[in-house]
């Protein structure tokens, strides 16, 4: 998952289509491309997984995922096998120059920051049960 081709899916306004419904579909299918994407804005999921994790039809899918192309808000490319059968579409957001999502200008100007950083206790490790479930479910 890549949080920066969520925000910048998000940031999206000018998606494909004149019917709110259309655009709605497009706009759900390319956050959800966003959160496959991995740091390079490129993901592979499925039409099976998309409609899925959508609640779009296949075909739905296949026209939205069309509409975003030709839009110019992902390049889709085909995946072989080693075999040389087809896999699942590789699709690349096309997000442009990184975007900044940090830095001074979120900064409030009166916030006195320490010299020096305490230092922080490890991360709890412990997967929380309703995650382990969920993948059980999924195997």
């Amino acid at each position: 998952m890549s949080v920066q081709a969520i925000t910048w899916a998000f940031a999206q306004t000018d998606l494909p289509g004149s019917r709110e419904d259309r655009r709605s579909s497009s706009k759900f299918l390319l956050l959800t491309l966003a959160n496959y994407a991995d740091a390079d804005g490129v993901c592979w999921p499925s039409i099976a997984r998309l409609a899925q994790d959508t609640l779009l039809s296949k075909r739905t899918v296949q026209r939205r995922l069309r509409d975003l192309s030709e839009a110019c808000l992902i390049e889709i490319g085909p995946r072989r096998r080693r075999n040389g059968s087809q896999a699942s579409n590789s699709y690349h957001l096309m997000m442009g120059e990184p975007q900044d999502v940090g830095g001074d200008s979120y900064a409030p100007e009166d916030t006195d920051l320490p010299a020096e950083t305490p230092e922080l206790s490890p991360p709890n490790r412990q997967v929380p049960t309703s995650y382990l479930l969920l993948l059980r479910r999924r195997s």
